[in-house]
């Protein structure tokens, strides 16, 4: 956490300095340690790299893997974000910004208001699953349009989707290559194995209007996700064949557009 101005090197978006410190200094940080997991069904993120923190209504993240000696080291994540705001995919309010902290070193951090996040949506035990499959659903459009526009893939874990609204917006500060570790088709799988007791309605919905999703891509574009490799992992298949159905639509798809 900065402690004055004076630790705040740099800001996106620019000229907002002094609400930042504001924004900063609104409450007493609430730490969120608990939230550093290792695995996608308890819900964490980032590992044991994580630092996150509440402060008000707002939720403050920063990465020991992005943590550096000097400002000039930081140079190439300040461009990263440039890059990284220009996909749109974040909420108007988020702000990223370079720290100096109290270790020395200058840390790279985000600050956003606080929003449902998909996965306590997941995981609440309510009628609203229909609607959660659904707004995965979105998550994963906008994982392609980005993917296809930008060659970026985003890590569609849940914890890293917020909603307001009918809106989706990315609160990971992470994007990667093409076929790297975003794995689109894994991590469609793992949600059919996490929450295998969903209706499978909505479960078969959300299989319905992925592959359509992805068949709306040329071929090309398509074969730069690594889809095909992902679906081959049948291990994380679901047991109904109705499910199984859909999957072999979107391999087929995939394998075509590898081999294009």
């Amino acid at each position: 956490m900065p402690r004055s101005q004076v630790d705040i090197i740099a800001v996106l978006p620019r000229g907002s300095e002094l609400s930042l410190i504001k924004r900063l200094g609104a409450a007493a940080p609430r730490d969120r340690s608990d939230l550093r997991s290792s695995t996608n069904i308890d819900g964490g993120s980032g590992g044991n790299y994580g630092v996150f923190a509440e402060i008000g209504e707002e939720f403050l993240k920063a990465s020991l893997q992005k943590r550096f000696l000097s400002p000039q080291e930081a140079e190439g994540e300040l461009v990263e974000e440039f890059e990284r705001l220009d996909l749109g995919i974040y909420h108007p309010l988020r702000s990223w910004f370079l720290s100096r902290g109290r270790d020395g070193a200058y840390w790279a951090c985000s600050l956003t208001p606080k929003l449902p996040i998909l996965r306590d949506l997941f995981n609440r035990a309510d009628g609203s699953r229909y609607r959660v499959w659904e707004l995965y659903l979105k998550a994963l459009r906008m994982a392609f349009r980005v993917a296809a526009r930008s060659g970026r893939v985003l890590d569609c874990n849940p914890n890293n989707f917020g909603v307001q609204g009918n809106r989706l917006f990315y609160v990971d500060d992470e994007s990667f290559g093409a076929k790297g570790k975003g794995a689109l088709g894994i991590q469609a799988l793992l949600r059919l194995r996490e929450y295998p007791g969903d209706p499978i309605q909505a479960r078969e919905a959300f299989l319905d209007g992925l592959a359509t999703s992805i068949e709306e891509y040329p071929p090309a574009v398509v074969a730069r996700w690594g889809l095909d490799a992902d679906l081959e992992n049948r291990i994380l298949w679901p047991k109904e064949r109705v499910l199984q159905q859909h999957l072999l639509r979107l391999l087929d798809y995939a394998r075509k557009a590898n081999n294009g």
